[in-house]
């Protein structure tokens, strides 16, 4: 049975995401200061926890991803293009039986599209595909 350890969870996501081809980085904090795009940045969300039995708890914790280009000098389209990529990657990638464990540290992991926006940086115009990461773990109350 897995155990329940935020920081190990993060740690496996992260090393995930940083196999995405086109993602130059990877947060695994909310960060104001990026240093570049396309990134990805990802915080705890949403935490819910159910009791199963007398002896058994599982916990559905909500990671909220943002895959985030800038527009540029290309335009739209091009960015659009390339967080299309990024996504599909992102998700294929999480989706990915060898992942959907954390490599045994959660039972399982599902991502979810959500929905993107423009936005306004420091560095100009860009745009974030949001990703809704659901992790379930069931973990032993004895």
């Amino acid at each position: 049975m897995p155990t329940y350890n935020l920081a190990t969870i993060r740690g496996a996501i992260k090393t995930l995401l940083e196999g995405v081809t086109d993602l130059a980085y990877v947060y695994d904090r909310r960060n104001p200061n990026i240093e570049g795009y396309p990134c990805a940045i990802m915080d705890i969300t949403g935490n819910q926890n159910d009791m199963l039995t007398n002896v058994e708890n599982e916990r559905k914790i909500t990671f909220t991803v943002w895959l985030i280009t800038e527009v540029g000098v290309k335009g739209m389209e091009d960015a659009n293009a390339l967080l299309d990529e990024i996504t599909r990657e992102a998700v294929e990638t999480l989706e990915d039986r060898s992942n959907l464990t954390l490599g045994g540290l959660v039972d399982w992991i599902m991502p979810a599209e959500g929905k993107r926006e423009e936005v306004t940086s420091p560095q100009g115009s860009a745009i974030w595909q949001i990703l809704n990461l659901d992790v379930r773990v069931t973990t032993s109350v004895v």
